[in-house]
């Protein structure tokens, strides 16, 4: 299949992000394209958007950039989820950890609300005699 001439818009962003990633690891397409496994003149035209890119590739430069494949395709300008991820991917190890314990914290409290609330509605939808149940004839 020829390449293209006019970067496809979605490929253009996943190029961009890809070519983000590089830079922010101050690696040379030549340095990507070896630990990735694929030609650089390919990684080339996938940075530009003139390239559509299957899953299989961005796993081997997701790999290569040793980020989760789901990063190459994650915008934060696009989205909040996006922007946390992003927050998250840019922080110490430590930090993340950390982070992840307050998030836990907070939904775990989360839970055990609406267990609670859960009961309190079983409860007031349960018979007078307090059996769940029971039938009375």
């Amino acid at each position: 299949m020829p390449r293209r001439t006019t970067p496809d818009p979605i490929s253009a962003k996943i190029g961009a992000r890809i070519r983000l990633l590089r830079a922010e690891r101050l690696m040379s397409l030549v340095e990507l394209a070896n630990v990735s496994g694929l030609n650089k003149g390919h990684l080339s035209s996938i940075e530009q958007g003139l390239v559509r890119v299957n899953f299989g590739t961005l796993v081997q430069i997701a790999t290569g950039l040793g980020v989760q494949p789901m990063i190459l395709v994650t915008f934060p300008d696009e989205h909040p989820m996006a922007q946390l991820l992003e927050r998250w991917r840019k922080l110490p190890p430590e930090e993340l950890t950390r982070e992840l314990e307050e998030v836990r914290g907070m939904l775990k409290g989360t839970r055990v609300d609406r267990t609670e609330d859960a009961a309190n509605l079983h409860d007031r939808a349960a018979p007078e005699s307090g059996k769940r149940g029971d039938v009375s004839s």
